[in-house]
């Protein structure tokens, strides 16, 4: 059936390349789902993994803890700027973002505040795919069989440049976004809101970034009404922009960030979520006081997850990789921005190793389906040994390798490049019809 469809069928893994059945060769131009963020099989963090199986293979955090998880915590904390002392273990960033929302629910029971349980979340961000995590994304979609039931979800819009009203500057469309945000606080009653969950760059909103003077509004705007500062770096954790976590170049501290994919490089699942000491201690008490954080994953914080991320984390410090990062990332972007010179392409936008593609969907192709153009990007990408990240609705994000050289970065543009001459050659494109 996977051949029927056409799906691709991997055999194995190298560094920044797929291989499937037949032995043809494909870059994975996505880093497994921004998962892999220093490629497929590092050799460092498969050896530290088979030493730690033959070691102790599993042992849940439920009822007791491992050396293992430990020793990653103390890393991780020592490598983070800020106020950060505890993590909580989870499998995933759908689990890292229902872990966050029922911790900053409980935040406010526990001093007594018990009408303070409302989420606001910015639109057209994405946070996971359990239900909580579905609630407080953007696509409307993806809720339409959830009922009405999560009317503690709020969404307010976002300083998304594609939405910004003509002749208006981009400070002047941040400070409307910034007064929608702190109307929406006021009419739904500061006293209700537990906590803004946002998203340094929306990644499946076609690479959306933010003004940084954004997220230092919306820290003051949170101090001022007593709200929790939740940041989800699931996807833009671990180097990803260039920076371990990408809130530090904000010069704010967030009080919950949310982390998970490449995390163990992929390897193996798992997530965290990040809590200052003051969260800490609110659900710290006597036996009888049911302060406690009644939570948990039977295999969070597993032996070999934790031993994958400690290798992980080691990689990236000694390796320098947030200096590669830093050092390509602009030849990178400004190599894709000249695609814009495409009447196909209407937007190329992102951070780091985190670039989005955005087609013209007012274009398709001449033909009875009406293809639209990120899809045929993404197959013709896939028949040249390429492999994207389409999101849908003309999005197709690009996120190598952190570890990639140059040349590697220059052969996926050079690879886009040529796709988009092609479509645009060979294929008669067309006006979208309009249906009813």
């Amino acid at each position: 059936m996977y051949l029927e469809k056409g799906l691709i069928i991997f055999e194995r893994s190298e560094g920044g390349y797929y291989y499937d059945q037949k032995g043809k060769k494909y870059i994975d131009a996505t880093s497994n789902l921004l998962s892999s963020n220093l490629g497929h099989n590092h050799p460092r963090i498969i050896q530290r993994v088979a030493k730690q199986l033959n070691q102790l293979d599993s042992c849940t955090l439920i009822y007791s803890t491992s050396k293992i998880s430990i020793e990653y915590t103390h890393k991780l904390l020592s490598q983070i700027q800020g106020t950060f002392r505890h993590l909580f273990f989870t499998n995933s960033g759908s689990e890292a973002t229902d872990t966050a929302i029922k911790m900053a629910k409980q935040y406010y029971f526990n001093k007594g505040q018990l009408q303070k349980n409302k989420i606001i979340s910015l639109k057209g961000a994405y946070h996971g795919s359990t239900i909580a995590a579905t609630a407080a994304s953007g696509n409307e979609y993806d809720k339409r069989a959830l009922g009405e039931e999560f009317s503690t979800f709020i969404q307010v819009k976002a300083p998304n440049n594609s939405n910004k009203p003509l002749n208006m500057t981009d400070e002047a469309w941040v400070d409307e976004c910034i007064r929608e945000m702190e109307d929406k606080i006021k009419s739904e009653q500061p006293e209700t809101i537990a906590a803004l969950l946002v998203e340094p760059v929306q990644l499946s909103n076609g690479v959306v970034v933010f003004a940084d003077r954004y997220f230092q509004k919306l820290r003051s705007i949170c101090d001022k009404y007593n709200i929790l500062f939740m940041v989800d770096e699931v996807a833009t954790g671990f180097g990803r922009t260039g920076t371990l976590f990408a809130y530090e170049e904000w010069g704010v501290q967030p009080d919950i960030v949310l982390m998970a994919k490449s995390m163990t490089n992929g390897l193996i699942p798992m997530g965290g979520v990040l809590v200052t000491g003051e969260i800490y201690d609110n659900f710290c008490g006597e036996l009888n006081s049911t302060k406690e954080f009644s939570h948990g994953y039977t295999s969070s914080g597993h032996p070999l997850a934790c031993a994958a991320g400690l290798a992980t984390l080691e990689c990236i410090v000694q390796e320098s990789i947030l200096d590669r990062v830093k050092e390509h990332e602009m030849q990178v972007f400004q190599s894709l921005k000249l695609l814009e010179s495409f009447p196909l392409v209407q937007s190329v936008q992102g951070k780091g190793y985190m670039l989005g593609i955005n087609f013209n969907p007012n274009l398709c192709t001449d033909d009875e389906f009406e293809w639209e153009l990120g899809g045929v990007i993404e197959m013709l990408l896939k028949k040249k040994g390429l492999i994207p990240y389409y999101e849908g609705e003309g999005k197709v994000i690009i996120a190598p390798p952190l570890n990639s050289t140059i040349d590697q970065l220059m052969e996926i543009v050079e690879k886009i490049e040529k796709a988009c001459r092609l479509v645009e050659q060979s294929l008669k494109l067309k006006e979208k019809s309009r249906r009813g």
